[in-house]
């Protein structure tokens, strides 16, 4: 006799149990407002763009995030029926095959965006600049306006080059090359004396 899948299945009781549920649900919650919350930066990179800023910040999962969210939306229904006691293996099933779609549409997405804003910065002039890109997980990469805006061996002071930078535009102030390898300079000097000591 073959087994019902459409019986639910039988779920662990007590308050730790249903209180892991709820925390992995505000947990997945959580993690989708963070990506949805990194789409700002793209409109602030068309103001970048517009303006012939020195550097902009291009996120690479940027056209993954719909399938981000989906994913975590997945686990959050996964959640919620499990602590309504209504999973079912025939819902389990379901769940793998739409997550396994959602990952390719993510990895496919993910592969298109690289090449389609490598393309298209490239053509405004803008060059890849590996030591500002700083390479975890989510960061983004960093696009410079000409090739010498990206100091060499700068990596340890990226993230206050790009601040200062971004200030100086704030500012109408637009620093040259020389200025920004002077700042960087300087940046690396406190750097190391802050580490002597």
């Amino acid at each position: 006799m073959m087994p019902d899948t459409s019986a639910y299945l039988e779920e662990p009781q007590g308050i730790k149990y249903k209180l892991a549920l709820i925390s992995g649900i505000l947990f997945c919650l959580a993690i989708s407002g963070v990506f949805i919350a990194q789409l700002g930066d793209v409109i602030d990179n068309f103001d970048k763009l517009s303006s012939n800023s020195i550097f902009v910040e291009v996120w690479p999962l940027t056209f993954s995030v719909p399938f981000i969210v989906a994913i975590f939306a997945l686990l959050v229904a996964a959640f919620y029926l499990r602590l309504l006691g209504k999973m079912t293996n025939e819902k389990i099933s379901a769940g793998f095959k739409a997550f396994f779609l959602l990952a390719a549409g993510l990895i496919i997405s993910r592969v298109l965006f690289g090449v389609t804003a490598s393309t298209y910065l490239e053509n405004r002039g803008y060059s890849y600049c590996y030591d500002y890109s700083e390479h975890r997980a989510g960061t983004p990469d960093v696009w410079v306006k000409a090739a010498q805006y990206c100091v060499e061996n700068s990596g340890i002071v990226s993230s206050e080059t790009l601040a200062w930078i971004s200030t100086q535009e704030k500012l109408g102030n637009n620093p040259t090359i020389i200025e920004i390898q002077e700042k960087v300079q300087y940046l690396m000097a406190e750097h190391a004396d802050a580490m002597s000591l």
